[in-house]
């Protein structure tokens, strides 16, 4: 990926159903942020100087998030350079509101989003599996019951139930009781990996040569590292790190969170990052 020439596209659907659609040449600060496998992503969006006919309809206030079945906002952000845009972030939003402050010119638009919060926090189970149902089909069924969210991957759990088991109350909370933690959901999709399985990346090395950034740091069992913004990386990925100034955290490791940060304009220039936490890979299985 030649990385020069920063692009983005950012997606929101209105209350009333209309698509707005914000990308070049306007100004945007982000800061997206997956920080561990049993936690929603979240983003914080600027959006500087849209039309006040696109700042009226794109408005959200917290409190009605917890109105009874609320109206779900979806908000899509692509991003990437000249050659590539992928998704980055899908989600719902939570909070959406436009303001000028005092003594500057730019009208802002702020908005906060979570990785299907609404799914995670409303998604209910109340069903019976019969005995001899593996661990697995039991975490199927309950992806099921998340609205919105579609299966990704699930590693194999071949444990299988003496008795018939019921299942019932929130279900992101039994998928994480059922897991130990493991459970998490990223673009939409719902991921069960187990320590060793990993999931396939189109970024497979980080180097000087993808944008790695100074020198990794190892704090335990996580390694940090800086890159220039990389849109590629998923969370559960396998990803190998190669760097000449610590050579001995050369190796295979599984993507467990990281962070976009930083600005996209064509008017002012601003400096955009990633930061990824890395956990190493004792054996690898590819899923």
């Amino acid at each position: 990926m030649n990385k020069f020439m920063r692009q983005y596209k950012l997606e929101i659907t209105t209350e009333t159903g209309e698509v707005v659609t914000i990308t070049n040449p306007l100004t945007v600060d982000f800061n997206i942020t997956v920080k561990n496998f049993a936690t929603s992503a979240q983003a914080d969006f600027k959006v500087y100087n849209l039309s006040q006919s696109s700042r009226d309809i794109i408005f959200r206030d917290w409190s009605q998030t917890y109105l009874p079945n609320p109206v779900i906002m979806p908000i899509k952000f692509y991003s990437g350079y000249v050659d590539s845009a992928p998704l980055v972030f899908t989600g719902e939003v939570k909070v959406a509101k436009s303001y000028r402050q005092s003594g500057q010119t730019n009208f802002i638009t702020g908005i906060t989003a979570f990785e299907y919060g609404d799914a995670e926090v409303n998604g209910h189970s109340s069903f019976t599996m019969p005995a001899g149902t593996t661990k697995r089909n039991a975490i199927l069924r309950l992806i099921n019951d998340l609205q919105g969210v579609s299966l990704g991957f699930v590693s194999d759990f071949p444990e299988t139930y003496q008795r018939a088991v019921t299942f019932m109350g929130n279900t992101a909370d039994k998928l994480r009781e059922l897991t130990g933690g493991l459970f998490f959901v990223h673009h939409g999709k719902a991921f069960v990996i187990k320590q060793g399985d990993f999931i396939a990346g189109d970024l497979v090395t980080l180097d000087s040569f993808t944008g790695l950034l100074g020198v990794p740091e190892l704090d335990r069992d996580v390694v940090t590292a800086e890159v220039l913004f990389e849109p590629r990386l998923i969370c559960g990925q396998k990803i190998a790190l190669k760097t000449e100034d610590y050579q001995r955290l050369n190796d295979d490791y599984i993507v467990v969170g990281f962070n976009h940060s930083g600005t996209i304009s064509d008017a002012v220039s601003g400096k955009i990052k990633t930061t990824v936490r890395m956990k190493k890979l004792k054996s690898v299985v590819a899923v």
